[in-house]
């Protein structure tokens, strides 16, 4: 599937204030690249977490594009 089929199937599948789960793919001043499913997204994170770690992020905004912020430092296992 394509990236901009998963990011219309993203949208649709969520709304402004949804919690999702995402793996931390790479970190640079307070933004991170998010994996969730099979896309890579940014969000705005508080402090440095490593590659791999897995968070909660709430959708802040969908369109025109999708932004995400860590809502707290939880972790866990695995994404779904």
């Amino acid at each position: 599937m394509s990236t901009n089929l998963n990011v219309l199937k993203f949208q649709k599948a969520h709304q402004i204030g949804d919690i999702v789960k995402g793996k931390i793919i790479d970190y640079q001043d307070g933004q991170a690249l998010v994996k969730i499913n099979d896309l890579i997204l940014s969000a705005q994170v508080g402090q440095n977490y490593p590659p791999g770690e897995t968070l909660k992020f709430k959708i802040l905004t969908l369109t025109p594009q999708i932004i995400l912020q860590a809502i707290d430092n939880n972790r866990f296992e695995t994404v779904v």
